[in-house]
């Protein structure tokens, strides 16, 4: 994967996007979020004779694509389907995350600080430390692409019965088969 600085200087300057909104690596192959729509990271950098930096975008369902990612003639990278790009500004994409920080942002775990609440187990009440009790782990929408290691997921959260990645940017099906796999009790998988 190729990876890009997004020059924030030349941001603000040419398009008024401030610092705080364009102050992140772009990387060629990255999938990511536009409003509902998800699609794959083709192009970082600017597109003449637009100012500013722009993503081109290889959208997963090519009726959102306006091009195939080509402008005024000039070829920034090819999509693979005909007119299933565009280019969008980076401060309107969301980032795809990892499983554990859909998870911390869903139900608000941090490893640290379930590390520390079990080694003070005896004062804190079994609903507040409660992972290895939940059975439904619902992180529709969450713009998930990685799962870590094999097994990571399940030393969180053991006993899940039923588990939804719908409306996620899922990279490897593979990590998700596996991630299943190590789930014993499993019994629902919505991958809408």
């Amino acid at each position: 994967m190729f990876q890009f600085l997004i020059d924030e200087d030349q941001v603000e300057k040419n398009s008024g996007i401030s610092h705080s909104e364009t102050n992140e690596i772009f990387s060629v192959g990255e999938k990511i979020k536009c409003d509902k729509h998800s699609g794959v990271v083709k192009y970082v950098g600017n597109v003449n004779p637009h100012s500013g930096i722009w993503l081109g975008v290889e959208w997963d369902d090519p009726v959102r694509g306006k091009h195939n990612g080509s402008v005024d003639g000039v070829e920034y990278f090819q999509s693979t389907q005909n007119n299933a790009a565009s280019f969008v500004r980076p401060h309107k994409v969301k980032r795809a995350k990892d499983v554990f920080t859909a998870l911390r942002e869903r139900y608000g775990y941090d490893p640290e600080v379930m590390s520390r609440l079990k080694l003070m187990s005896e004062t804190i009440t079994p609903r507040q430390v409660c992972f290895e009790d939940l059975s439904i782990l619902d992180l529709n929408g969450k713009e998930i692409s990685e799962f870590g290691e094999p097994g990571e997921l399940v030393k969180i959260c053991p006993n899940v019965e039923f588990l939804n990645l719908s409306d996620n940017l899922i990279t490897s099906w593979k990590a998700v088969t596996e991630t299943c796999a190590m789930f014993k009790m499993l019994k629902s998988l919505d991958l809408r």
